[in-house]
């Protein structure tokens, strides 16, 4: 009984009984204005919501409010409800809400009466109604309600690498050794995970995605090869001195609550953040061969992006030559970083060694590696941020001088009915292209892997306006397939020429696309 009581606290399950009707409420002064702001659920009924069961509604001025449920508020109709812009109007006490879910075909209209009201904390009876495609699904009455004001929203603070584990003797999501989340600023998240070696690797995933509405913490993932959803709530009571505390209410079986607590800390550091983005240098040849002209330049633009990739762009001529007889290369890799040691480990681009010790002078970043010709001597390499004239001058440069840009490890992934298909492209300057996919269906998976010559035409050599590879058969190389290509916002999009609609995008190959790979070699082996 508990547990539908709890439920109905999200205003949308069947009716949960009648109650006195109470005696009416003076009309309360400027309730327009002492409604404005965020609340959520606390209690039904005189009983603690669980935090899996709770709602969240921020009203602005005017007519506007947002509304957002947690994992398990509307379970039987499985939506996702983050945020979602409703409308209501204000009645004397009481209000008129209205909020619509297009995509799912749900309305929800809510009637609140709104009894009491403080700086903290508001009582309420509401009467609900759910429609689905139009039909009526649901309606409730006569609930009692309490809400609290949320003060602090911590949509932004969450934002980075955390690492800890529960606190609590009990939770139902937790099993309290450590764990890790990275939380990024598009809504979706990397769950890492100790292997033996208490290395960090990313869970295998195929969807993983959160939300923070105040305090409120809702998430949600599928495992590779399975439709299924999980979803976890939890409420953030600090984050603080790098510190972020979780609690939850949780509820047992037979209906009693407990609550449930987690602790983290930062891992990410403010020096980590510093580090990404563009950096970039130019060196006049002459300082470092003598035999060069001295007009001779080589200019070099750095990126590091939060999910581990590095982008290495490196343009070299002439000052006194068009563009055009420049050359330009632009490779990806994979990066990470030892804090302890204040290194930076880079895996397939050009820059030798590997790797490099880092510091920050003011604005510029140092690397520092051994000198390979000199054992035991250093040398060093200072970058700073590119002005608004150097990365209009890169993208000059990027426009004007045609290269081979596709060169590298590029990773792509597509679902239809419930197949997905994980695609990974690995273009070689050895003209190879290796392709490796896997299909994976209600947890079988297959794999295949397939090795093409290619050849690389550029604008103006051949009948195509715009960068082409001919990709020959690997059973018949005197046949070849035309594709287009480019590069857009640093990803792969190819297609072939033949159907000028359909293509294909990939992204620079990260270290948990890898970790992937690897879960998904060993699904395919033990399918064999």
């Amino acid at each position: 009984m508990f547990a539908a009581i709890l439920t109905c606290g999200a205003n949308l399950l069947t009716s949960c009984g009648n109650i006195d009707d109470p005696a009416p409420s003076p009309v309360i002064e400027n309730l327009a204005e002492k409604i404005q702001g965020k609340w959520m659920m606390a209690e039904v009924n005189g009983k603690p919501v669980p935090t899996d069961s709770k709602q969240v509604l921020t009203y602005e001025r005017g007519s506007k409010f947002y509304y957002t449920l947690s994992i398990n508020a509307i379970s039987d109709l499985n939506v996702w409800v983050n945020h979602s812009e409703g409308t209501y109007t204000i009645n004397g006490n009481d209000l008129s809400q209205t909020v619509e879910l297009p995509d799912d075909g749900i309305e929800f209209k809510h009637t609140p009466s709104i009894i009491s009201i403080t700086d903290k904390e508001m009582n309420l009876i509401t009467n609900n109604e759910t429609f689905v495609d139009g039909k009526s699904y649901r309606v409730t009455k006569d609930m009692k309600e309490r809400k609290v004001r949320v003060t602090h929203d911590y949509s932004a603070d969450i934002i980075g690498t955390w690492e800890g584990r529960r606190t609590s003797t009990e939770d139902a999501y937790s099993d309290g050794e450590l764990h890790r989340w990275q939380y990024k600023a598009d809504g979706t998240y990397v769950y890492y995970r100790q292997n033996e070696k208490g290395e960090w690797v990313a869970d295998v995933n195929s969807m993983g995605e959160y939300f923070v509405d105040g305090v409120l913490l809702c998430a949600r993932w599928k495992n590779i090869g399975s439709d299924k959803e999980y979803r976890e709530s939890w409420e953030i009571a600090s984050i603080e001195n790098n510190t972020m505390k979780w609690t939850a209410i949780r509820e047992r079986a037979d209906g009693s609550t407990y609550t449930a607590d987690f602790s983290m800390t930062r891992v990410d550091t403010d020096e980590e953040k510093t580090l990404l983005g563009e950096w970039c240098v130019s060196v006049s040849q002459s300082d470092i061969d003598e035999d060069a002209h001295e007009n001779d330049v080589t200019d070099m633009l750095v990126s590091f992006n939060e999910n581990g990739v590095i982008i290495q762009r490196v343009y070299a001529g002439n000052k006194t030559e068009s563009v055009t007889q420049w050359e330009r290369m632009r490779r990806h890799g994979i990066y990470s970083v030892d804090k302890a040691t204040h290194t930076i480990s880079m895996k397939n681009i050009s820059l030798t060694p590997a790797t490099a010790e880092y510091s920050f002078d003011g604005d510029k970043l140092i690397l520092t590696f051994d000198d390979e010709n000199n054992p035991g001597k250093k040398v060093s390499m200072t970058l700073h941020r590119p002005s608004k004239s150097e990365k209009e001058l890169y993208a000059i440069y990027d426009k004007s001088i045609e290269a081979d840009d596709y060169i590298g490890k590029w990773f792509g992934v597509n679902e239809f009915n419930g197949l997905y298909t994980y695609v990974m492209n690995e273009f070689t300057g050895n003209h190879k292209l290796k392709n490796i996919r896997y299909s994976v269906y209600e947890k079988k998976c297959t794999r295949t892997e397939t090795t093409w010559d290619f050849k690389q035409i550029k604008v103006g050599q051949g009948e195509y306006d715009e960068p082409t590879i001919e990709l020959y058969g690997p059973d018949d190389d005197s046949k070849s397939t035309p594709y287009w290509w480019r590069i857009e916002d640093d990803n792969l999009v190819w297609g072939m020429w033949e159907y000028e609609n359909m293509f294909s995008t990939f992204h620079p190959i990260t270290q948990a696309d890898i970790d992937l790979m690897a879960e998904l070699d060993r699904m395919s082996e033990s399918n064999d």
